[in-house]
Order: C-alpha cells, then sequence, then structure tokens
C-alpha cells in the first residue's frame, strides 16, 4: 500500500525529483532553534518528521525543500501552508516567472516582495488539492538571491 501512496504521489510530482538537482540551498527554515540529529536519527526517520511536520515546541521546521532544474526551482512542502500566502526567501523572480502547483492546471498569482515571491493561495480549496501531503509548487524563471540558509 505504501509504495503505491509513493507511486501515485511521484505520478503528479516526479517532476520535481527525476533529473533535478539540489538548489543553492536544501530548504528554507522557520523561525526557531535549529533542531541537531544524530546519525541515528536519519536512519530511524525521525529526523526527518521531526524538522518537518511534527518540530518539538521553540524548534525550527523546514518549511520547504528544493529541488531545481536549470532556471526553474521547485518547492515541497511537508504540509499544506498556513493562512493565504506562500513566501519563498531569497528568490530573485523575472517578468517570465510563472507559479504552479504540481497537480492542478491553474497558474498562481504571485508578487515579489524585497528579496521574496509571495504565492496567493487564496484560489486554492482543499478539493483542489492534488495530493495529501508534500505540496510542490514550480517556480520558473528564478535566480537565487543569496545562498546561505
Amino acid at each position: 500500500e505504501r509504495l503505491a501512496e509513493i507511486g501515485a504521489w511521484l505520478e503528479i510530482n516526479g517532476e520535481a525529483i527525476y533529473g533535478s538537482r539540489r538548489w543553492v540551498k536544501d530548504a528554507q527554515w522557520s523561525a526557531g532553534a535549529r533542531p541537531e540529529f544524530t546519525k541515528e536519527d536519519h536512519h530511524t526517520g525521525s529526523a526527518l518528521t521531526e524538522s518537518t511536520i511534527h518540530p518539538k515546541p521553540g524548534n525550527a521546521s523546514r518549511e520547504a525543500l528544493f529541488t531545481s532544474k536549470g532556471s526553474t526551482l521547485y518547492s515541497l512542502c511537508p504540509g499544506w501552508p498556513d493562512g493565504e500566502t506562500l513566501v519563498i526567501r531569497d528568490v530573485t523572480p523575472s517578468d517570465a516567472t510563472d507559479v504552479s502547483l504540481l497537480g492542478l492546471q491553474k497558474k498562481l498569482a504571485w508578487k515579489r516582495v524585497d528579496d521574496s515571491i509571495e504565492i496567493d493561495l487564496t484560489n486554492i480549496g482543499i478539493n483542489d488539492l492534488p495530493c495529501d501531503y508534500v505540496f510542490t509548487f514550480k517556480l520558473t524563471h528564478i535566480k537565487p538571491h543569496s545562498t546561505e540558509d
């Protein structure tokens, strides 16, 4: 059953995985203390869970994980973003930038705010979501603003 779920997720989001490369930084962290993990934590999977969907109180979490293909950035969000917008920090969009959610056949409105791009999520309803977890936003014609985490 788990393999079938992974296969269904890859049907929608595989573009962000197959043939992709690491972005200049691998993740965007929320505010809070960044947790430190042992090798054993990584082997058991607890590091991934605790650093994404179930952070300990006061700890930061990875709001997004990044991959890229050329000037296309894929932002893989472990859970649906809180609020009406998703902010991806330290990127430089161009006039040609398009933003979409993989599995959803519509472009999303966005605006540049300082060194970030703010994606409007208000026109995506619960029934529009293409999968149950790890939602992938595709941002085209993007340049990194900085390489610092």
